[in-house]
């Protein structure tokens, strides 16, 4: 079986005008799908909950979205809809109380801040300068699609090695941000509201749990931080959404290793029928579904 993973789609003419991110152009979604349709089937989220693990074949496809920023509604659904596909849509419950991960934060800084500036900095705040950006860079394996090497190796001291200061890195974004934009207004410029997702689900679209704060797992020594994550982000889409999901995917991929099979366990046990991670290996099932980012396919 075939899952897909997207974060950002926009028209292809806004490449020059989009710095801090790598997205997929709606084109570009388009003709994906195209392609893949001569040898998949397409599969619908409430199919996939509900399909016997008997049934489950090489020749299915679903289709996935991280973060539930405002591109996805605005540019891949009219996409999706074109091809009657129904996807998978996992939010963030933070960005609904004005808290903005620190994955998006850095996204929209590097429109005004170059890869080096901030790289810099962060050495010389959390590091002391003592940080070895080769060694660093070595160890970087999971941001092997950016071409980029300062910033793959800014992604993963941000991600991985600051993992423990995710508060201390959020105030410090925030800062460098709001030197040259109104941090205020990213919200909702930069996320589905409220109003886009009750259409989604009107549509036919999934909208699933990716924990209320899009924390790495390696920075969590207890499961229960986890598992108290993921209720709060289930109660507020059912709260604000009406929408009792039973879909999860693992922040940032998760561990992709005990954590994630502890997560699985623990989502099983309150009714969950589907877990997505963010690589595309191990043995399939409804709760360990490997994915393979879109930007692989050709």
């Amino acid at each position: 079986m075939l899952n897909l993973m997207y974060h950002y789609i926009f028209p292809k003419s806004f490449e020059k005008s989009i710095n801090g991110i790598k997205f997929t152009s709606q084109e570009k979604l388009r003709k994906q799908i195209i392609k893949l349709k001569k040898k998949y089937t397409f599969i619908n989220p409430e199919e996939l909950n509900d399909i016997d693990a008997r049934s489950i074949n090489k020749n299915l496809c679903s289709v996935t979205f991280d973060d539930g920023t405002k591109d996805q509604f605005k540019y891949a659904i009219p996409v999706l809809d074109e091809f009657n596909i129904k996807a998978f849509f996992f939010i963030i419950g933070s960005v609904f109380d004005k808290k903005i991960p620190n994955s998006h934060l850095l996204h929209f800084l590097l429109n005004y801040k170059s890869d080096k500036y901030i790289l810099n900095k962060i050495n010389k705040i959390f590091f002391k300068n003592k940080l070895d950006y080769n060694e660093v860079y070595k160890i970087s394996e999971v941001y092997n699609y950016e071409k980029n090497k300062t910033r793959r190796i800014l992604k993963f001291v941000l991600n991985f090695k600051l993992a423990n200061n995710y508060y201390q890195i959020n105030q410090f974004l925030i800062n460098e941000l709001g030197k040259c934009y109104n941090v205020k207004d990213l919200i909702d410029i930069w996320f589905g509201n409220k109003d886009d997702i009750k259409q989604a689900i009107k549509n036919g679209h999934y909208i699933g749990n990716h924990t209320y704060t899009h924390n790495y797992y390696g920075s969590i020594k207890n499961i229960d931080v986890i598992k108290n994550d993921i209720n709060q982000n289930h109660e507020l889409i059912k709260k604000k959404f009406n929408f009792e999901t039973r879909s999860y995917c693992h922040p940032q991929g998760g561990d992709n290793g005990i954590i994630n099979k502890e997560v699985s366990k623990y989502l099983k046990s309150i009714g969950y029928k589907s877990c997505f991670k963010a690589v595309n290996s191990g043995k399939i099932d409804r709760m360990n579904l490997p994915r393979i980012d879109n930007i692989y396919l050709n």
